[in-house]
């Protein structure tokens, strides 16, 4: 047997014009976008780019013949399982259905995708090619190398390491007496996919990207008795079947694939689908959570809400993250916060942010040391240009904290979530670009109190927000309980200054100037190193806390805290380096 094969392998062996399509095993992919290069093959040119389910789900010819392939392939995973004779073990594989390399040559197309194996392994694909009938059919494409082999081995050392087999759907055939092997003429060339920006200095340079990529043409069904069935003698006869046996192909006159590997194993795609599952992600939050360049930030999502088992809060701030970092956004898994866009461009806003998390106590543990507890679980930090126009009545706030109210008074927070605003909008005296930095770490300090006490009231209701207005009397009667056994300082000073008031005033604010202005100037020491006196921390530790029943306290030196605020806000240094 191995006679034969060996002669009709070499008669296969020439060189062969193909196109490499790789996920590396550090997740990096040669293409990172949908953007289509174009790459010169002699008079033809080759479309190549990576697709992803939504768009093979739209090929009705290609998901049919898939979906048909997945479905033998469990069938012959599910006998294995049950001790049922089944002789397919070459076909005992999944196929990662997520990813293709999709090629296009003029009316032809072919789509590969990888198995799933380990890194170190030789490469294995699953090729769907284009036939003259405007039909799919299917390869195993076995390449005797792995990856990192491609950085070593030339054309002709990958041809003789390169094997194509067509599928044959019906496994049972699998026992025939007669067995075929499918031979072709191979060949590899490497061609231009693309450019990229590599750094020189201080300068950047465009280089050319290459890659492989492989035609298989003049294929042959080459039949054999093996010898395993029915003949003493062990002896083998072949035939050749066919004349013409390669069907379609692109102007090279044969069938185009590249080399692909799956950057994930089968734990990786688990996970996706528990959290497209468990999130109900649509089409395009899945297709992104399994994007080549988005695997770091996807399982990070995914081990938060282990670590959190998966409660209906982590479930929630897991959704938001994913369309954060869809957004471009950034998201700290550690204190729960979201980095919208419009905070991370402002350089300012980021550093002062940055410098507090770099700190000896994180942003968590003011929070944690001074209440003894976690920060808000669903936090979002934005910067607002139109400051003025969206919240008129806060013309003088640097920053508010916007609580979900379940669209109440037009609020556009959602539900479960806390905003904190920063006022970014030139027209405003208030605004970022006027305020030292220590004033910024004021008022993000300021915000996060303001920002824990939501989250305590949320925790209370049992109920994605705090529009009290809306609650039935049942779920306003079981609110008000849960705070006073819970949180018992905050329930005195909302029934003090809020609920029981004729003349209501702000309970937080009252709250924050008796019981958290230590904790702020804490903060504040930490985030200045310790550079002015305990006079300038306490006198800003006050920002936002006027009007208070503190503030009014005869024992409070007004004036001079006024001065030492104002003296800051004019001589104090607007910048900010970590």
């Amino acid at each position: 047997m191995k006679k034969i094969k060996n002669r009709f392998w070499k008669i296969g062996i020439l060189l062969i014009g193909i196109s490499l399509l790789l996920w590396n095993c550090q997740k990096d992919s040669l293409f990172s976008t949908d953007k289509t290069p174009v790459i010169e093959n002699q008079t033809s040119k080759l479309i190549i780019k990576p697709v992803f389910k939504e768009t093979i789900e739209k090929n009705s010819k290609l998901k049919a013949k898939l979906e048909s392939l997945n479905n033998k392939l469990k069938a012959n995973k599910s006998a294995k399982t049950s001790n049922k004779k089944v002789q397919a073990g070459e076909y005992d594989f999944i196929i990662d259905t997520d990813h293709a390399t999709y090629i296009e040559d003029g009316n032809y197309n072919s789509y590969t995708f990888p198995i799933v194996q380990d890194k170190n392994q030789n490469i294995k694909n699953i090729l769907f090619s284009l036939n003259d009938d405007n039909e799919y059919d299917s390869y195993i494409v076995n390449y005797d190398y792995t990856y990192k082999d491609l950085e070593t081995l030339d054309a002709t050392e990958l041809s003789n390491r390169t094997e194509m087999k067509r599928i044959n759907i019906d496994f049972n055939l699998l026992a025939a007496k007669l067995k075929s092997d499918w031979v072709c003429v191979y060949s590899y060339e490497y061609v231009q996919t693309g450019t990229k920006f590599v750094d020189i200095g201080d300068s950047q340079l465009i280089e050319d990207v290459y890659s492989w990529v492989l035609i298989a043409s003049s294929c042959q069904v080459v039949t054999y008795d093996d010898g395993s069935n029915n003949n003493p003698s062990g002896s083998s006869t072949n035939t050749t079947t066919v004349g013409n046996t390669t069907p379609g192909g692109g102007s090279s006159g044969g069938m185009i694939t590249s080399p692909t590997i799956t950057p994930y194993d089968e734990v990786d795609l688990e996970k996706f689908n528990t959290l497209k599952s468990k999130l109900k992600l649509n089409i395009k939050e899945y297709n992104w959570i399994i994007g080549i360049d988005n695997y770091e930030p996807s399982i990070a999502t995914y081990d938060y809400l282990d670590k959190n088992n998966w409660s209906i809060e982590a479930e929630n701030f897991a959704i938001e993250a994913i369309r954060a970092f869809m957004n471009g956004e950034s998201v700290d898994f550690v204190n729960k916060i979201i980095l919208k866009s419009t905070f991370l461009n402002n350089p300012r806003l980021k550093c002062v942010y940055t410098k507090f998390k770099a700190g000896t106590n994180t942003i968590s543990h003011y929070l944690e040391n001074f209440l003894g507890e976690k920060p808000v679980s669903h936090l979002n930090f934005i910067a607002d240009d139109n400051f003025s126009i969206k919240y008129s009545d806060y013309a003088t706030a640097g920053a508010i904290t916007s609580p979900p109210v379940g669209g109440y008074n037009n609020s556009s927070t959602l539900d479960y979530n806390i905003d904190i605003i920063f006022n970014t909008d030139t027209r405003l005296p208030s605004s970022e670009q006027n305020m030292p930095t220590i004033i910024l770490a004021t008022e993000l300090i300021h915000e996060m109190v303001h920002a824990e006490m939501y989250r305590k009231l949320l925790a209370s209701a049992h109920l994605p927000n705090v529009n009290w207005k809306n609650y039935s009397g049942t779920e306003w009667h079981n609110f008000v309980d849960s705070l006073a056994n819970n949180y018992e300082g905050l329930f005195t000073y909302y029934n003090r200054y809020y609920w029981n008031n004729p003349n209501p005033t702000s309970p937080q604010h009252n709250m924050m100037a008796s019981h958290y202005r230590e904790m702020i100037v804490s903060a504040l020491k930490d985030f200045d190193k310790n550079q002015h006196t305990d006079a300038f921390y306490n006198a800003l530790a006050w920002i936002g806390l006027k009007n208070t029943v503190a503030w009014n306290d005869s024992t409070t030196d007004r004036a001079s805290i006024n001065a030492i605020i104002s003296n800051a806000i004019k001589n104090e240094t607007h910048d900010c380096t970590n």
